[in-house]
């Protein structure tokens, strides 16, 4: 590709990370992040999360009805900025995408991204450990994981958690997956996000990001037991 099509395609790019910037304060998101930000309150995150999904599991609750459809209109947005940022590797490559990454921080800004995953990571993990239910067992809770912390060939593998884990633990969870019939839980694109070293989401914040960015067993709940 020529030089001039490669900055007409990252100009176009960075228009799209504006555009993506000014959804972020538009009322449709602004709105989800209040009621969100309400009904946590001074809760602890995990554990609002995980009641949250008990009452839409077990009594089809409106209001966790209602913040679990809030959890989605958020993270269609951070999911859009991932499908930006990985258009641009697909097309310009490594390095565009690596500047790309510099452009996200500038403009998008970390704390927009934080302010969204901050609700999105904990809900989406409670709704698979608590929720969720394998197609073809009677029972509730699905392991929390995404394929890309086992997958060395992942193109996110030096960004990856998978080198976190230890050799012991890797084989912990291959055991573990074995026999499981289940699927990856963690989205993708949220796994980049969290694994970034240059947005740096686990060192700044270990104890919330840096943990939930980890695979997590769940512990199954019958059916007829809940």
């Amino acid at each position: 590709e020529s030089p001039f099509l490669a900055q007409a395609a990252m100009e176009e790019a960075i228009d799209s990370l504006h555009a993506l910037k000014n959804k972020y304060n538009e009322s449709s998101i602004q709105d989800s992040l209040r009621r969100l930000t309400v009904d946590q309150a001074s809760q602890n995150i995990e554990e609002w999360a995980k009641n949250l999904y008990l009452a839409k599991r077990d009594r089809d609750d409106a209001n966790s009805v209602s913040l679990n459809m809030d959890r989605k209109v958020i993270l269609n947005l951070v999911y859009e900025l991932v499908n930006l940022w990985n258009k641009v590797r697909d097309e310009l490559g490594d390095e565009a995408a690596d500047d790309f990454e510099d452009s996200i921080i500038g403009i998008f800004e970390i704390r927009r991204i934080e302010r969204i995953l901050g609700f999105g990571v904990p809900m989406d993990r409670a709704q698979a450990l608590y929720a969720m239910k394998v197609p073809t067992w009677s029972k509730y809770g699905m392991h929390w994981y995404s394929e890309y912390h086992f997958d060395n060939s992942s193109p996110y593998c030096n960004y990856g958690y998978s080198q976190d884990l230890s050799e012991e633990e890797r084989e912990e969870w291959r055991d573990l997956l074995s026999d499981y019939p289940g699927f990856p839980t963690m989205n993708k694109r949220l796994f980049q996000l969290l694994c970034s070293e240059k947005l740096g989401l686990r060192r700044r914040h270990p104890n919330t990001f840096g943990r939930w960015c980890k695979p997590q067993a769940a512990d199954f709940v019958s059916v007829l037991e809940k």
